[in-house]
């Protein structure tokens, strides 16, 4: 592969002002506050001339809430085609810059920029046709204007990340935080990392943004640690940092989206290296599919979403205990839900990651349900600490928020098991506790009705679950009756 040899800034002793941009003829112009002139990076680069400035955003002002010094992307209304970076760091007073351009991987301009939950942007993914300027030494450069660029992905997310390498890029490490990671969906650590991963390079990385002057920040690997500058935390020690977005306006372009990973990959995290902080591996928020004999129920629900998308009164979700609607309880189904537009969105088995895997496989995008409700966890009861179970329940009901807004969540604490008590029983009482904490009395309310299902001595009774586990008929019949006085309310029946 031919490289260009690394462009440097024409003049390097001269620091950056607070400057104006302005759009004029499809070109740049550059004004400066103070009275010493400097020229400015872009302009030594031809192929910024045809782009058009989006953000601006003074790194040094990185926060929580992301901020930007100029924001130009409502004048964005025709398609663009391709999007770039320059990432200019100033360190001991030697300057570093990065300029990288490649196609357009999204065809929403908000999405171009850090990646904030506002944002809602999540991209994992190889990306084309790369073009790479640098005046940092070690950084392969080339140019893809003519559809031969450095081959590339980028890793954009505002979640936590674990060091996995989830979608199978070439030449990653599974043990180390590099251009091949997992997504979780909880945490805000936060990532904004572009790769060349051919060259085993990240081009360049600003990681964990809520931390301030915290943030982790660099151009090419970081010579120490992760490549990917995980844990660096070195965001204070340049004296400025500045990021910028462009993109390409092309009328008539129509953008198509490259496959990109899920929100979380199917495969775990790896334990970090020793020597990094200790990262817990929650599976419970970790998406994966089920396997075996629940994959036709799972793949029969996922269908009944896709076959009927619409507005529902209530949709229940959940494991084999809300999958039990069709079957020990489908005569108090007819009696309750009859006359109302329900769906049953039970999958026997499932634990909390495979409910957020149903949901990344576009199980709730065409639904509009009035009221979902919810129970889940049990199943997670086995094996998986309570903090953990929370994190996975909570995470459903968040996926849920951002997937359907308007919806009200009825959110059921999880129901006693077991014939006496037990570490299980009393472990799922303990996540309840916190669970009741969810409701806000706006958009989520929580119900627990498992003092009704068990006897004065804490037993549970086979009249009503005999299996300890799975209601019968009775048991179904305690449980709709218990809810509908809250379901009616939410549904604004009298």
């Amino acid at each position: 592969m031919n490289h260009a040899k690394a462009i440097t800034p024409m003049n390097k002793s001269t620091k950056l002002h607070s400057h104006l941009w302005f759009l004029l003829c499809g070109g740049l112009l550059f004004l400066t506050a103070g009275n010493v002139s400097s020229q400015d990076i872009l302009s030594t680069i031809p192929e910024a001339k045809g782009y058009q400035l989006i953000y601006d955003f003074d790194i040094s002002k990185a926060a929580k809430t992301i901020t930007y010094d100029a924001d130009h992307s409502a004048q964005i209304t025709q398609p663009f085609d391709r999007v770039a970076y320059l990432l200019e760091l100033s360190k001991d007073g030697k300057p570093q810059w990065v300029y990288v351009s490649m196609n357009a991987f999204t065809d929403d301009i908000r999405k171009t920029g850090v990646p904030t939950f506002e944002s809602k942007t999540v991209y994992q993914q190889p990306v084309e046709n790369l073009t790479v300027l640098s005046n940092v030494k070690d950084i392969v450069t080339g140019s893809g204007l003519k559809g031969e660029g450095l081959k590339g992905n980028i890793e954009f997310w505002p979640n936590n990340y674990g060091t996995a390498n989830a979608i199978n890029i070439p030449n990653a490490s599974p043990a180390a935080f590099d251009f091949g990671d997992v997504i979780t969906p909880s945490g805000d650590y936060g990532s904004m990392q572009v790769h060349n991963f051919d060259a085993k390079q990240t081009i360049f990385a600003f990681n964990h943004w809520v931390a301030g002057t915290g943030c982790d920040l660099g151009i090419g690997n970081a010579p120490a640690g992760h490549a990917d500058w995980t844990f660096a935390k070195n965001g204070a020690s340049y004296e400025s940092k500045r990021l910028r977005v462009l993109v390409r306006v092309a009328p008539g372009f129509k953008f198509k989206p490259l496959p990109q990973a899920s929100v979380a990959a199917a495969n775990p995290p790896a334990v970090a290296p020793a020597g990094a902080p200790e990262i817990h591996q929650n599976t419970a928020i970790i998406p994966v599919p089920r396997t075996g004999a629940s994959t036709n129920r799972q793949a029969q629900v996922l269908q009944r979403a896709k076959d009927a998308p619409g507005e529902y009164d209530i949709e229940f979700i959940g494991d084999s205990i809300t999958q039990g609607w069709e079957g020990g309880g489908k005569n108090v189904w007819a009696e309750y839900y009859g006359k109302r537009k329900v769906v049953n969105f039970g999958v026997g088995g499932d634990r909390t990651q495979h409910v957020l895997w149903r949901f990344e496989q576009g199980q709730l995008d065409g639904i509009k349900a009035k009221v979902a409700v919810v129970m889940i966890g049990t199943n997670n009861s086995g094996n998986d600490p309570e903090e953990d179970i929370l994190a996975g329940v909570t995470a459903i009901v968040k996926q849920i928020r951002d997937r359907q807004p308007s919806i009200k969540i009825l959110l059921l604490g999880i129901f006693p098991r077991t014939k006496t008590f037990s570490i299980q029983r009393g472990k799922n009482l303990q996540v309840n506790q916190a669970l009741a904490r969810l409701d806000d009395g706006k958009n989520v309310f929580y119900l627990d009705i498992g003092s009704q299902l068990i006897e004065n001595d804490g037993t549970i009774s086979k009249d009503v679950m005999p299996d300890a586990l799975h209601p019968n008929e009775a048991g179904y019949k305690i449980w709709a009756a218990a809810m509908e006085p809250k379901i009616k309310q939410l549904l604004g029946e009298k």
